[in-house]
């Protein structure tokens, strides 16, 4: 879901420039996220960070994820060498 989300924003953002609805998708989601931060806290500044923070991590396992993909299925290489910090010995 989080690659979805990446690749669903960065066509967002780019069509944004030729047709301007699309900012508004991203506006929505964004702003979803805000409304639901501001009902669980109570509090503007907490859920903007959280919004901040929604941001940064869907970006960050979204990518994680994607270049994942890239490396054992388009590239072809195997696990070991596409992450060799998760086999190294003790």
């Amino acid at each position: 879901l989080p690659t979805i989300l990446i690749l669903a924003g960065i066509c967002c953002f780019i069509l944004g420039f030729s047709i301007p609805i699309f900012w508004y998708f991203i506006a929505l989601g964004l702003g979803i996220i805000f409304v639901d931060a501001l009902y669980r806290t109570a509090n503007p500044v907490v859920a903007l960070i959280g919004v901040t923070a929604s941001v940064v991590q869907i970006a960050a396992y979204g990518g994680g994820f994607f270049i994942g993909w890239w490396q054992l299925f388009i590239r072809r290489r195997d696990e070991q060498s596409s992450f060799p910090f998760l086999f190294r010995g003790p």
